[in-house]
This record gives structure tokens, C-alpha cells and sequence, in this order.
């Protein structure tokens, strides 16, 4: 029975044939700690290298994350609709996850090989280049792997209980990101060029052995057993994918969410620096890792207490609380970064801690529903197509707020060849835009979950038509399925 029964809240239960186990979790979840890395460490490394130490413009590193997002915008919807098609005796998703996470790996640490005498306009022209290369082979990864994350089970509540999980190891992935500026100013280094190197090569390696996990270990959720529908084109897979209301809702929300909360991480480094430690670039490292590692660790125990939360009141509930937080701590930046007590950073990581949980756990959940509801129209099952689009759209948001905000850099004033001597009308301008730049864009993400219609009654009755049309589909008949067809 699709959903379970309801309980004295009125809520539907999750029947236990939908259950997934820990270990299964927990290998899905450990994928998360790749996927967080990925974006991660670079938006924590590529400003304090490439402009700070190798002199590249600011706006120059943002538009080489943002010319990948064009490259990106062929080769996701690509994989996507590849995954969707491909078949092996070891699934759809499996074999791309596994192939993915170690070209990842290897390509991340390339990166950080730029030679030492490199010029700006080399270490530019290398940084793209690498980028390029990283960014194709982490799209085989991610786009298949968010899909196995979409489909490994078919429970409304389950696939938010299956995302805190990846949440949590994101923020294990986090941490490790978020400490790198700290790591490469180490005395043990000669400098930060030979620090970044080896620093590259490890977290390449955590990369690829990270990722192999969901690979190895989680098994794929069996197709219907009612036969799929014939193959579609790629173009009108795309067309009706996009054509889908509630998918452009929910990517209307996770768009301008992400670029208010990375647009402001761009700000985050040049304001402890230059503000808050008066132009001490090891001590301005140092004190602006305080609130990444406080959202992160205070997000390792707030996940399981949000996942609740959305069980009882619902996703999009629950997603809204959390954003009103966001909003709260990006205006609240004016008083928490304070050169009299650096350590009130930490208090900012404290309040927009929810706002981060929910952008990496709610919201993915949410995708799966999607899925579902595209399943009842069109017969098919596009979860890796609609991953490849909704991954697009948040490494767009990234490209763009990264690029903004090299962009708003130059116009605040700041000037890296005056060092700790930026003028005060720079720094308080860089304030103000971390202040309000987020707060605004986050409120306009709050205005598009409004029109969000996808909630849990809705999805229970989904569920209840795809089971009458195509059959019951758990995950527990996998092995049986395989062995079946083998």
C-alpha cells in the first residue's frame, strides 16, 4: 500500500517494505561527503590562490566559474539523459558513479599544478582549462549518483530521511573544504603554492575513494514491472522536463537561494580579512573559517531534529523556517563581524546553520517528487534528467554568484596591490552587500516556494495512481530481480 496509514497527526507512515536499511544510507550518504567537496573546496581555495597568491582578478576566477556553467549546461542534461537509458548488469547509475568519482579525483588535484612562475594571465588560462576538465568528469558522478539518491526509495518521508543522511556527510565534506585556506598557510609548507599541491592531491584522493562507496554498495532500486515506455529523443526528454511547473518552481527557489548564500561567501573572506583583522591574511584565513565550521559542525546535530520537522509539517514548511533564518543571519552580519570580538563570526554560522541544512537535504527530497509526479504523465523514469537540470541550475546559481561577486568586488573598491591599506568606503560597501544581497534573494526564493503546489497529500495520492498503473516497485526486490535476470 502506497505511503503507509495515517497516523494521529495526520500524517502518512512509511510502510516497511519502503524502509531502507542504515548501512544502505549511510553508503548512499557517504557519496554526499564527494559531492560536497566538489564545489567546496574549490569556492574555499580559488580566490585565496589564484588572486590573493598568484595575482589573477577576482572577476576573472568568478567568469571561469561561470564560463563552466555553459559547458555544464550541454554535458548535465548529456548525462542525464545517458544514465536514464543505460543498462547493465550492475544498473543504470552504478557504473558512472564509480568511473566519475575517480576522474573527479584525479582531475581536482590537476588543478593545483599550476606552475609556480605562471602570470596572471597563465594561472587564468590554466585555471579554466582544469576546471573545464574537472567540472565534465564530476558531472559523470554527480548527475548519477543524485539520481540513485532519487530512486533507491519510493516514500515521501523515507526520501527526506535518505537526503539528511547525504546532508550529513556533506558537512563532514564541508569541514574538510572550508579548513583548506587554513592548511596552506601551515608553517610546514615552504609556501602556499607547494601547500595547495599537496593539499589538492589528498583531497583528490578523498574525492575518488569517497565516491566509490555509493557505487560499491547501495543497490539500485529495480525498474517497474510493468515494461517502460519506448525511448524518447534527447531534446523532447529535455522539453518536457522543463515543461514540468512544479520543477521550475523548485528551481526558481534553489537558484536564487544559492546565489544569495554563495554570492555572500565571496564577500566572507575579503571582510575578515580587511575588516575584521585589519589586513592580516593568515589571522583573516583563520577567523573566516570560524563560520563555515560552525554551520557545519552545529549542522551535523540540527539534521536529524529538521528531518523530523519535515515530517511532521512537511517539506516545504520546514524549507521555509530554515530560509527565514538565512535571512536573519545575512543581515545580522552587519554587528556579528566585529574587529573588537572575531569570534562573534562564529555566532553567524550559528543562526544561518538551518538555512544551510535545508538547501542540501530538503530541497533534494523534493526532487524525487518531482519525478513521480513526471512519471504518472509521461510513463517514464527521468530521475537523471531532472538531477542533470536541477545540478545545472545550482552550479549556474554558483557560476553567477561567483562571477557577481568578483564583479561587486571591483566596484566596492578593493584593490589587492594595497594590501592591508583598502580604503574604509570599499570595505563598508563589500559589508552592505553581504548584508542585504543574500537577505533580499533569499526572501525572493521564499516568494517562489509559495507557488511550490507539491505536498504530502498530493504525493500520497501520486503514489497511490503510479502503483495502480505500473505495479509496486521496493527496493527489497532488487537481489531477486538480479539474479532473475542473470
Amino acid at each position: 500500500m502506497a505511503g503507509g496509514t495515517l497516523d494521529n497527526g495526520g500524517h502518512y507512515t512509511t510502510p516497511e517494505a519502503d524502509r531502507l536499511s542504515r548501512s544502505q544510507k549511510v553508503a548512499y550518504g557517504l557519496g554526499g561527503q564527494t559531492a560536497s567537496l566538489i564545489p567546496n573546496s574549490l569556492f574555499a581555495l580559488a580566490n585565496p590562490v589564484f588572486n590573493i597568491v598568484l595575482g589573477v582578478r577576482p572577476d576573472l576566477v568568478g567568469l571561469a566559474f561561470l564560463l563552466t556553467r555553459f559547458w555544464d549546461a550541454f554535458t548535465d542534461p548529456v548525462m542525464g539523459y545517458v544514465s536514464d537509458n543505460f543498462k547493465s548488469r550492475w544498473g543504470r547509475r552504478r557504473p558512472f558513479v564509480l568511473i566519475g568519482a575517480w576522474l573527479s579525483g584525479a582531475s581536482f588535484a590537476l588543478i593545483w599544478m599550476v606552475p609556480r612562475d605562471a602570470g596572471p594571465g597563465e594561472s587564468f588560462g590554466w585555471f579554466l582549462g582544469t576546471l573545464l576538465l574537472f567540472y565534465t568528469c564530476a558531472t559523470v558522478f554527480q548527475v548519477s549518483w543524485e539520481a540513485l539518491g532519487y530512486e533507491i526509495t519510493p516514500d515521501y518521508h523515507e526520501r527526506t530521511r535518505v537526503q539528511a543522511y547525504r546532508a550529513f556527510f556533506a558537512k563532514t565534506g564541508g569541514l574538510i573544504a572550508w579548513s583548506l585556506p587554513v592548511v596552506i598557510t601551515l608553517a610546514i609548507f615552504a609556501d602556499e603554492i607547494q601547500a595547495v599541491r599537496w593539499v589538492g592531491f589528498v583531497v583528490g584522493a578523498v574525492i575518488a575513494i569517497g565516491g566509490s562507496v555509493p557505487a560499491v554498495f547501495v543497490k539500485e532500486r529495480p525498474p517497474p514491472p510493468k515494461p517502460p515506455a519506448p525511448r524518447e529523443p534527447f531534446l523532447q526528454t529535455m522539453r518536457e522536463t522543463l515543461s514540468n511547473r512544479s520543477f521550475l518552481w523548485l528551481n526558481a527557489v534553489f537558484f536564487l537561494f544559492t546565489i544569495g548564500l554563495f554570492s555572500s561567501i565571496g564577500f566572507s573572506v575579503y571582510i575578515s580579512v580587511y575588516h575584521v583583522m585589519g589586513g592580516d591574511q593568515a589571522a583573516g584565513f583563520r577567523v573566516n573559517s570560524l563560520w563555515p565550521i560552525t554551520v557545519l559542525l552545529l549542522g551535523l546535530f540540527i539534521i536529524p531534529p529538521i528531518s523530523g520537522i519535515a515530517t511532521r509539517i512537511g517539506k516545504e514548511r520546514a524549507l521555509l523556517i530554515c530560509l527565514l533564518f538565512m535571512v536573519a543571519g545575512s543581515i545580522g552580519s552587519l554587528w556579528l563581524y566585529n574587529p573588537d570580538h572575531p569570534w562573534m563570526i562564529a555566532l553567524f554560522g550559528l543562526v544561518v546553520a538551518p538555512g544551510h541544512v535545508a538547501l542540501f537535504m530538503i530541497i533534494y527530497a523534493m526532487v524525487a517528487d518531482v519525478a513521480d509526479v513526471d512519471e504518472l504523465a509521461s510513463g517514464r523514469r527521468r530521475e537523471a534528467s531532472y538531477g542533470a537540470v536541477f545540478n545545472w541550475v545550482h552550479k549556474l546559481g554558483l557560476g553567477v554568484s561567483q562571477y557577481a561577486s568578483g564583479l561587486l568586488l571591483n566596484w566596492s573598491g578593493f584593490d589587492a596591490t594595497l594590501g592591508a591599506a583598502q580604503s574604509p568606503d570599499a570595505v563598508f560597501k563589500m559589508r552592505l552587500l553581504y548584508a542585504f544581497l543574500p537577505a533580499v534573494l533569499t526572501l525572493a526564493a521564499i516568494v517562489c516556494l509559495y507557488y511550490y503546489p507539491l505536498n504530502e497529500r498530493r504525493m500520497h495520492d501520486v503514489r497511490e495512481r503510479l502503483e495502480r498503473k505500473r505495479g509496486v516497485v521496493h527496493v527489497a526486490d532488487a537481489a531477486r530481480r538480479h539474479r532473475a535476470r542473470t
